[in-house]
């Protein structure tokens, strides 16, 4: 079984993240502190944007990691095998272009491996928009779904 982590200190993108994860019979875990991940090696870690270093010796694996592009700092205490970002840097992979009239234009820079091992290819999608996650948060849910092999296409009606 799949183990999905969602690290944020107040629940609010493993609302969209979790009932996609029981969808496909994954695990997910929703952890507030660097000591709740200590012990765990998950499949797919999800960092909200928010999320800042915290002090301790709990050490964290994950083999991949999706995170906000500023968190680099973070990444580098992270034992990930691969590291996706998403954030407004063209150095992200997972970014937006546009923001307008209650749609966003969805930006994948790089080709994503999912966890099943599908390669999603570079892509644009526009994406409804409500505004109950700000653009950040929005991305790593995204970023998430798409990683846990939501397929692309079917991206769009999972925010309606």
């Amino acid at each position: 079984m799949l183990c999905i982590g969602i690290w944020e200190e107040t629940p609010l993108i493993g609302r969209f993240i979790t009932p996609y994860a029981a969808k496909i019979g994954a695990a997910a875990l929703q952890v507030s502190t660097r000591a709740q991940c200590s012990g765990q090696t998950f499949d797919l870690l999800v960092v909200a944007p928010a999320v800042k270093w915290q002090r301790g010796t709990a050490e964290i694996r994950c083999k991949g990691l999706l995170l906000s592009g500023t968190s680099a700092a973070l990444a580098r205490r992270i034992h990930a095998d691969y590291v996706v970002s998403y954030g407004t840097s063209a150095k992200d992979s997972i970014t937006f272009s546009s923001l307008e009239r209650g749609e966003l234009l969805f930006t994948l820079q790089r080709e994503l491996v999912t966890l099943s091992g599908t390669v999603v290819e570079r892509q644009e999608l526009c994406l409804p928009f409500s505004g109950v996650l700000a653009p950040l948060p929005f991305l790593s849910v995204a970023g998430a779904l798409l990683l846990m092999g939501l397929p692309p296409d079917e991206l769009p009606a999972f925010f309606i």
